[in-house]
C-alpha cells in the first residue's frame, strides 16, 4: 500500500480547487451528468441515523452534509472539514453544521468522537491516502463507527480504466468549459486524482486493514465507486 495517495500532485490539484472554488458546485453538475447528489443520496442510504455525529471530510461547499441532514434532519452535529477555506466559506451557516479547516492525514479531533464520516469525492484528493484512512479509523466510534464514500472509481478491467481516465484527461476539461467558459478546463486536474487513485480492489483492500466490514459498489462502468465500512478496528495493528 506505499504510496498511494497525490504526493507531489497534491498542491497542484489544492491550487485548482482553490481557482473554481466559486464555481465548483456547477462543475460537479456539468462534468457528472447532474448525477453527482444522486450518488451521494445512495451512498447515504441506510447509513443515517437520528443523533449521529457525522464527520463531512474533504467537504468543499458542503453538499454532502447538507445531503445527510435532508435525508435524516434528526442528526446530531454535523462537522465539515476541509483544506480550503476557500470551500469552507461556501458551506453557509444554518446553525446545524461547524466547520473545520484541516487536512485528512492530521484531523484536528479526538479519538473515537464520530459516528459516521462521510467523503464525497474527496478521498482521491488525499496526500497521503493510507494515512487518510487511518486517522478515520483513529476519529470512528470503536463501537458502531461508520465511513462511508462517494468517489471516483478505477475499474480492475483495464480496459474501463482507460475508457474514463480517457474521459477525466479529455472529455470533461472541455465540457466544463463548454458550459462554464475559461476555468472550466481547471477540471484538467482531476486526471492525476484519477491516474494516482488505486483500483477499485486495492481501495476495497487499503479500507479493509482498517475497518471490520467493507462492501463496494460500482457505478457508470466502475466510474463511480460507493463504499460502506463498519466497525473500525481499533488497538491493534492493521490487518495485512
Amino acid at each position: 500500500m506505499e504510496g498511494l495517495g497525490l504526493r507531489d500532485d497534491w498542491q497542484a490539484v489544492i491550487n485548482s480547487l482553490r481557482n473554481i472554488a466559486d464555481i465548483y458546485d456547477s462543475v460537479n453538475r456539468v462534468i457528472s451528468f447532474n448525477t453527482d447528489i444522486f450518488f451521494r443520496v445512495e451512498a447515504l442510504t441506510g447509513c443515517l441515523r437520528d443523533g449521529d455525529r457525522v464527520l463531512d471530510l474533504g467537504c468543499g461547499t458542503g453538499v454532502f452534509g447538507r445531503v445527510a441532514l435532508s435525508l435524516r434532519p434528526g442528526l446530531g452535529d454535523v462537522v465539515m472539514a476541509d483544506f480550503l477555506a476557500e470551500m469552507l466559506a461556501r458551506v453557509g451557516d444554518d446553525g446545524r453544521t461547524h466547520r473545520v479547516q484541516g487536512v485528512f492525514e492530521h484531523l484536528p479531533f479526538r479519538d473515537s468522537c464520530f459516528d459516521l464520516v462521510i467523503m464525497g469525492f474527496s478521498l482521491r484528493d488525499s496526500l497521503r491516502l493510507e494515512e487518510a484512512v487511518e486517522e478515520v479509523n483513529r476519529v470512528s466510534k470503536a463501537d458502531g463507527g461508520r465511513f462511508t464514500v462517494v468517489d471516483l472509481g478505477k475499474p480492475d478491467s483495464r480496459v474501463r480504466s482507460t475508457i474514463i481516465g480517457l474521459y477525466w484527461r479529455v472529455f470533461a476539461p472541455l465540457l466544463a468549459a463548454l458550459y462554464l467558459g475559461r476555468r472550466g478546463l481547471e477540471v484538467a486536474k482531476i486526471y492525476p486524482t484519477y491516474r494516482r487513485h488505486p483500483r477499485t480492489s486495492r481501495l476495497k483492500s487499503l479500507i479493509s486493514r482498517y475497518f471490520g466490514s467493507v462492501a463496494v459498489s460500482e457505478r457508470m462502468l466502475g466510474g463511480v465507486v460507493i463504499v460502506r465500512a463498519l466497525n473500525p478496528l481499533k488497538g491493534r495493528s492493521p490487518q495485512a
